[in-house]
Order: structure tokens, then C-alpha cells, then sequence
């Protein structure tokens, strides 16, 4: 006697069965990442410093302990202007193990021009996802490329919008 309805379990279209993971990667490898927007391009980059020690009590400390200053990663644009470090921390991991809705059956890659976004991640090795402006402007979804993946596929309108603010927001300067 067998459990369950095994129709469910079987009746899977090719869709359903395709690796959704477009794009993976470990996000402390990446050193770099490039963002092309409207015509623009971006190059931001990791910088470790030493941390400075605030206080007399935490100067001490470190001596006393005569370990090696504490590193902090710092990511500023190629120009040296300060980004919003949370939001792209959040960004890069979002890239990292970036995963699609679905794949757009009989497009190639080769077909694709002109992407209104693109991060290029730059580390032990290069990842580029490319995302092209909607076939149909009522559209749910944005078709993409990625270095990883050899078809073109669909991100979800609220991902794609999301970027574009966090891309906004986190290269306004910052008041303080």
C-alpha cells in the first residue's frame, strides 16, 4: 500500500526539474564589482584597513596582547568616494546564489543588447550578470544573462526593481 499520491511527485514539467541557480560564488572572494547603469559605469572596490583603536583602556589592550591590528573591509568607489557598506554586503550576497524564475524558451544569448544593468564581481574568479529592459512593458519579469549560466532567463520585477534602488541609494553620498 503506498502513501501519498506519487502523481505529484512524477508530474514535473522540464521547467520545474532545470537548475533555477544562475549565478554562485563566495562573496569574501570578490575583490571588485563594476556597475554599468544608464550609460554609466561604477567600479567599486574592497580595501582592508586597520581598524583604529578609539580609547587609551583598548590601546593598552592591544599592546598588551601584541596581536596584529584588526582588519576591516571597506569598499569605496575607484575615485575614493565612501558607498553605503550594508547595502552593497546585502547586494553581493543577494548575487552570490542568485537563482531565476525560469528560462525563456528558443532566446540566445548572443540575441540580447544593450542591458540596462550589469554587475561585473571581479575576485578568484570573474562573474557578469546582465539584466535587459522588459520585452513588454507590462511584464512581470526581466530577462538576464549570467556568466554562469548559457541561457538567457527570467528575475522577478521586484528583485530587479530593488537593485536599481540599492544601486541608487547606495552611491549617494552619505551626510555625517
Amino acid at each position: 500500500h503506498a502513501r501519498g499520491d506519487f502523481r505529484t511527485a512524477f508530474d514535473k514539467t522540464v521547467d520545474d526539474l532545470r537548475e533555477k541557480r544562475v549565478l554562485s560564488f563566495k562573496t569574501e572572494e570578490i575583490r571588485e564589482i563594476e556597475i554599468r547603469r544608464d550609460g554609466e559605469t561604477v567600479v567599486i572596490s574592497r580595501n582592508e584597513v586597520s581598524e583604529k583603536v578609539d580609547t587609551q583602556k583598548e590601546q593598552r589592550a592591544a599592546a598588551t596582547e601584541a596581536q596584529t591590528p584588526q582588519k576591516k573591509v571597506l569598499w569605496q568607489t575607484v575615485a575614493g568616494k565612501p558607498v553605503h557598506q550594508e547595502k552593497l554586503g546585502k547586494l553581493i550576497s543577494t548575487l552570490a546564489n542568485l537563482r531565476c524564475e525560469n528560462y525563456v524558451e528558443d532566446a540566445k544569448k548572443h540575441e540580447f543588447k544593450d542591458p540596462a544593468l550589469t554587475f561585473v564581481l571581479k575576485g578568484t574568479n570573474d562573474h557578469t550578470l546582465s539584466v535587459f529592459k522588459k520585452t513588454q512593458t507590462d511584464a512581470k519579469s526581466w530577462p538576464a544573462t549570467s556568466s554562469q549560466s548559457p541561457d538567457v532567463f527570467l528575475l522577478p520585477d521586484s528583485r530587479v526593481e530593488d537593485w536599481k534602488r540599492t544601486v541608487e541609494e547606495m552611491l549617494k553620498p552619505r551626510e555625517g
